[in-house]
């Protein structure tokens, strides 16, 4: 998910949380993600 996050020209820890956040349901139909049940608070 960083590579996608660093493509989307995220500028600080906040807005790579607001992606991961975003798109982790879609993510979640592509890629294993077993080992991170929720992304933590950044805030």
């Amino acid at each position: 998910m960083v590579l996608f996050v660093a493509l989307t020209n995220a500028d600080d820890w906040v807005e790579m949380a607001l992606f991961a956040e975003t798109y982790q349901e879609y993510f979640k139909k592509y890629l294993k993600m077993e080992c991170l049940p929720m992304i933590p608070s950044a805030v």
